[in-house]
């Protein structure tokens, strides 16, 4: 056997090829990273949902406008296009007050989309935790434990570095036993409760759109249909070429789906 092919004490390649250089970071940089990790994710996650019902806001408006303008409505009638969904229209007045209907022409009917009721996920029983995130889970009081479970389930992360990350930042009085906690710098201390007092704000945010988020996503898919029928019909896309550009590219961005716009970060490794 040639030096080498002749294997090394301690040389394990199928050790090494499992193990990522980050999960052999000093712990303090895994848990710093983790916790950076976990604020960006969130962040973009609420960015997304924020574009989306921006999205929905801008073309919910941009078709009420159409759908007050006669000319648009006798052009749909002679394409026939006469049933829109009536989560996009459900404030459009397409008759006058006379009752009767608009220019003339039969007002466009409306449709109910069926909906079908999204039960929130649970995620991570106390008792399939992995073992380090238990470990420090121990440490914590009551209310600090509830909290910490909280927030690891809204971001699904339940990695031992993160809990280990929460758990320097708990404030003192909540630690369960304080004479046997690891002490940290108090600075280091300080830029983790910072970075968790943030992930907590982004986390809020996702829960308040994650509401209507599913009817956010059903609205803008709607949208992109009766756009794509509009556009189907060359007489109705020469007119918004006329009439509405912004409508028309607002479908056109939407088609080729087109996100929030991301800067650019250094990647970041964490630990599953």
């Amino acid at each position: 056997m040639t030096a080498r092919t002749r294997p090394v004490a301690g040389d394990h390649q199928s050790d090494v090829s499992k193990t990522s250089r980050y999960c052999r970071l000093p712990r303090l940089e895994r848990m710093q990273a983790v916790m950076r990790a976990q604020c960006i994710r969130i962040k973009r996650t609420a960015n997304a949902m924020k574009h989306i019902a921006e999205g929905n806001r801008r073309l919910r408006r941009l078709l009420d406008d159409l759908l007050r303008d006669t000319g648009f409505i006798s052009l749909l009638d002679e394409v026939g296009i006469k049933r829109i969904p009536s989560m996009l229209v459900s404030r459009i007045v397409h008759t006058t007050s006379e009752g009767g209907a608009v220019g003339g022409r039969q007002p466009v009917s409306t449709f109910d989309v069926p909906m079908q009721e999204q039960s929130e996920s649970r995620f991570a029983a106390p008792d399939c935790l992995p073992e380090r995130t238990t470990l420090c889970l121990s440490c914590m009081s009551n209310f600090r434990r509830r909290q910490v479970l909280e927030l690891m389930r809204q971001t699904r992360c339940f990695t031992g570095d993160f809990a280990l990350a929460l758990l320097v930042a708990s404030p003192a009085a909540e630690l369960v036993n304080q004479s046997r906690s690891v002490r940290y710098d108090s600075d280091y201390v300080a830029g983790l409760q910072r970075q968790e007092r943030k992930l907590q704000k982004a986390v809020s945010i996702v829960g308040l759109l994650r509401q209507e988020h599913p009817l956010m996503l059903v609205e803008r898919t709607l949208h992109l249909v009766v756009g794509r029928q509009l556009l189907a019909r060359a007489p109705v896309r020469t007119w918004l070429v006329r009439q509405s550009p912004e409508y028309l590219a607002s479908i056109m961005q939407l088609g080729a789906g087109k996100g929030p716009k991301r800067v650019s970060r250094r990647p970041i490794r964490v630990a599953e």
